[in-house]
């Protein structure tokens, strides 16, 4: 699994990462409970369909930004930091997580 940081044409330093998931994490529905009966579900149909295999994670270190690509961009990890950018800048908004209560 390859790592790396750079910065855009802003001066934002951003970290890149491959997640490639297990395929039991593919198919088994992952729900965190917490305190006070307050869970938050980590899938999510659509992008279940997105992200099937692996997938390239941007994160910007100021704000937490993150941005998700998939299929991984072949050569990312060696790519000039202007490349890389560019795939930041084309890469979807990846959702916040949100914890609601139930029961």
């Amino acid at each position: 699994m390859g790592f790396r940081t750079f910065h855009d044409a802003e001066g934002i330093e951003w970290a890149a990462w491959e997640v490639r998931p297990a395929d039991r994490q593919r198919r088994t529905p992952r729900v965190v409970e917490g305190v006070d009966g307050l869970r938050a579900s980590l899938n999510h149909p659509r992008r279940a369909v997105q992200m099937r295999e692996s997938w390239l994670v941007f994160e910007a270190s100021v704000s937490g930004e993150k941005r998700r690509v998939s299929p991984i961009p072949h050569g990312w990890d060696k790519a000039p930091d202007a490349e890389l950018d560019a795939m930041r800048r084309s890469a979807q908004l990846a959702p916040r997580l949100t914890i609601r209560r139930v029961g």
